[in-house]
Formats: structure tokens, C-alpha cells, sequence
């Protein structure tokens, strides 16, 4: 008796277990603020905050930055600063890191509001797989504040006196901010001829409106215990005088990262010379 068994079937081979695939770190950008020595001195404030999805830890560093101003690539001079070179960013977790943006403004930059835009590229390195690469970028704005201008416009002798002689100069200040400012403080000297005159302070704000001017008297005392009595002769003699007008005013301007600062001015031309 022949008997016939029938054949079992091959196995099956299990389904293939698919790798998964990581998901790519993340970086964000966000402008917090600004800080300034003085109106070419500033100090933007960013925060880095990254993310890592991942199931290693990551090791972050800086690949390379950039900035524009206005849409200008890299006007003046800038530094970009993190507190340590590179930071750790466990698995699955985030970080935030602290940067600033170091910048020295170009002087006479004609523009009434400054918009900062800084890119960077966070490099996450891994113990295995690829690296992530990724770019973030934030922006701030942000007034832009210039110096007024101080312009001596006349030279009065008002009051002759054996001992001394005063003296009242005629100012125009200008104010090409798009903001009104004060001067809350003036202290100066005046040359002529070549010669120191008389020096003089005024304490007494004077508002100078947003892209206008105003106009002050201020008073000084030649003292003539010190020089000689030729020099009031030759000055009530005089139609016209070659001046220097000296010295540092405090600018109040409202603004909040930099309310106030001081300037220096020195002035030098011809002016009229009035009894």
C-alpha cells in the first residue's frame, strides 16, 4: 500500500520591522531687547531656545551668524556673543541660551528707525546619525538717536565793568531726531581771536522740538583779574570774531533704552560781535 503525504508550505517570513526615522532638532530666534553705552553703542539681547527630539543628547554650537540693519548686510562693526561655546541638550528635552548682538553703529547714519535682523546656524551633533543643521532668525526695531546740533549765532557784550565783562552768545540748537529732546545740562567755553574768553554753565532744561530747532542765550563773565584789559578793548572793538565755542551738554530723550546721554561739541566760525 503506497501512501501520499501531502507537502507543507515554506514559512512565512515575519513582516520587516520598519526603522524608525528621528525627527530633526529645532532652533528659534527671539529678539528680547536692547541696552546702549550711548547713541553708537548698543547691545541687542536674543534668546536661542532649541529642541531635541531626539533619543540621544545633543551637543550645540555655532556654526555662523549674520546680520542686516535696514536691509543692509553688516553695516559697522558687530560681535556676536553666547556665555559658553557650545551647550548640551538632553534627549527629548530643550534649552534656552542667552545671546547678544554687540554692535557699533556707523556714525552719521541717516535714518529715524533702526529694524535689526540677526540670523544664526545651531549646529546639534549626535553620538550616532547625522547631524542636524538648521537656521533661526529674529528681529527687532527699534528708534535710531542722533545728536542735536549746537550753532552760535551772535556774540553780545552786554555789561562792561572794570573787573570783568559779561558776555551773552546767541544759540541755535538743531534737532534732527524724529522725537523731541532736552538739554538739561550745558557747560561750555568760548574762544576768540584765538584766545579763551570766558566759560559758563546753564543748568536750565531747554526742549528742543521733534525735527525743529530753538533758540537760548547764554551767559558768560570775562574776568579781567586774570588777563589782560587789552583783550575787552579789542572785543568791544570788534564787528566780527573768529570763535570756538566748546564743551558737553546732557541730552534727555525720552527713550527708554537710553533716556539720557552726554555730548561733546566743539564749534569754531565768524560771528558778529554786538553791543
Amino acid at each position: 500500500m503506497v501512501s501520499c503525504a501531502t507537502k507543507a508550505p515554506p514559512p512565512v517570513p515575519p513582516p520587516a520591522v520598519e526603522k524608525s526615522v528621528e525627527a530633526n532638532p529645532a532652533a528659534f530666534l527671539s529678539f528680547e531687547g536692547i541696552e546702549a553705552r550711548h547713541i553708537d553703542r548698543l547691545t541687542l539681547h536674543f534668546l536661542l531656545k532649541t529642541r531635541n527630539p531626539r533619543s540621544a543628547a545633543a551637543h550645540v554650537a555655532l556654526q555662523g551668524w549674520h546680520y542686516t540693519v535696514n536691509g543692509l548686510e553688516a553695516p559697522g562693526e558687530a560681535a556676536l556673543i553666547m556665555d559658553q561655546d557650545a551647550f548640551e541638550v538632553p534627549a527629548f528635552s530643550a534649552a534656552t541660551v542667552p545671546l547678544r548682538l554687540e554692535w557699533e553703529v556707523e556714525p552719521g547714519t541717516a535714518t529715524d528707525t533702526y529694524q535689526v535682523q540677526l540670523r544664526v546656524n545651531p549646529v546639534f551633533t549626535f553620538e550616532t546619525g547625522a547631524p542636524g543643521d538648521v537656521w533661526a532668525e529674529a528681529q527687532g526695531g527699534f528708534p535710531c538717536i542722533r545728536e542735536p546740533e549746537l550753532i552760535l549765532t551772535a556774540i553780545t557784550v552786554s555789561k562792561a565793568e572794570l573787573i570783568n565783562t559779561r558776555l551773552k552768545v546767541s544759540l541755535r540748537i538743531n534737532n534732527p531726531n524724529a522725537f523731541p529732546v532736552a538739554l538739561s545740562s550745558l557747560k561750555y567755553k568760548l574762544y576768540g581771536a584765538g584766545r579763551f574768553w570766558a566759560e559758563g554753565e546753564n543748568r536750565h532744561a531747554l526742549a528742543v522740538p521733534a525735527r525743529g530747532f530753538a533758540e537760548s542765550q547764554v551767559l558768560l563773565t570775562m574776568n579781567f583779574i586774570d588777563m589782560s584789559r587789552q583783550i575787552l578793548d579789542e572785543v568791544i572793538a570788534m564787528k566780527q570774531v573768529r570763535y570756538r565755542f566748546t564743551g558737553e551738554a546732557r541730552v534727555d530723550t525720552g527713550i527708554e533704552y537710553l533716556p539720557q546721554f552726554r555730548m561733546s561739541f566743539d564749534r569754531s566760525g565768524n560771528s558778529t560781535v554786538v553791543e
